[in-house]
């Protein structure tokens, strides 16, 4: 075999072991449960906002519970676990992805949230991603609580108090 064909060979076995790697990637990805793709936070949708929870959403309701605190800007009041809130527009929002959400919606959720401006504090909105270049504004978007999404979260809110990296 002369040096250019075991090249040629060489090359096209690791462009092979490259698809096989890309394919089972997409095969193991993390997935939040039936219907939705893996999980991933829009970190200026989260730089932007005032209250970031983790609330439980029951039936679709615009009444949540908050589950915790993970992020609240100072001196607004204060929210805490267990505490009723009304997210004013829940049904205008999207799965990450940008598809609607299930009808029915329930469970743990994931909300940057920004006052709506009552004086008694109870009503919120989540908030849009916001416009950058390249970029229109989107619909804003509600996120699963999985486990990868919170330390994702976490990453966002310490860059946020300024105590995380870069």
């Amino acid at each position: 075999m002369t040096p250019a064909r075991a090249r040629l060979a060489l090359t096209a076995l690791l462009f092979a072991g490259w698809l096989g790697y890309l394919l089972f990637l997409v095969l193991t990805r993390p997935a939040a449960g039936p219907g939705w793709g893996p999980v991933i936070l829009s970190r200026p949708q989260f730089l932007v906002s005032d209250l970031d929870v983790v609330a439980d959403v029951r039936d679709g309701g615009r009444e949540v519970t908050v589950h915790s605190v993970e992020y609240a800007a100072p001196g607004r009041r204060p929210v805490r676990e267990g505490d009723g809130i009304v997210v004013k527009n829940l049904g205008e929002c999207r799965r990450p992805e940008g598809k609607d959400l299930p009808p029915g919606l329930a469970g743990l959720y994931i909300l940057a949230l920004r006052p709506d401006g009552k004086p008694d504090g109870r009503e919120y909105r989540v908030v849009e991603t916001p416009w950058s270049p390249g970029f229109h504004a989107a619909p804003p978007r509600i996120y699963p609580a999985t486990d990868d999404a919170q330390a994702q979260l976490r990453a966002i809110e310490a860059r946020k108090r300024g105590d995380g990296p870069g």
